[in-house]
């Protein structure tokens, strides 16, 4: 049987202020700016498009995490901390690598990985 999905292409989010959710991600973590206007945005990194639409995020448990790979978990670390960047805990270890999880402005959790 042949696999029916393929990669993860993008994942879409609600934000309730554009102009700061696309500062966070441009300014703040790096990713190029496609396309913003008012009711949409789309950022890229790497080959992972970030698409976002203006609207009061609705809160709930759980949730997808997305994960954003780096090489130098550390120094990526610090550098986001100084841009005042919320992260939920501290650097951990495990035995396949590092982590560290953070917020965006709306709340929404990412996790950097670096592997050992």
């Amino acid at each position: 049987m042949a696999q029916a999905i393929g990669k993860l292409n993008s994942i879409t989010l609600a934000v309730a202020d554009m102009n700061r959710s696309v500062k966070f991600y441009r300014d703040v973590l790096g990713f190029k700016v496609d396309y913003k206007s008012a009711g949409w945005s789309e950022l890229k990194i790497g080959n992972f498009y970030l698409g976002l639409y203006e609207e009061k995020p609705k809160k709930s448990a759980g949730g997808p995490l997305p994960v954003l790979e780096v090489t130098n978990i550390k120094k990526t670390v610090a550098d986001l901390k100084k841009k005042k960047v919320k992260f939920r805990e501290g650097l951990y270890e495990e035995d396949y690598g590092w982590l560290a999880i953070f917020t965006d402005p709306d709340g929404y959790q990412y996790e950097l990985f670096q592997e050992k």
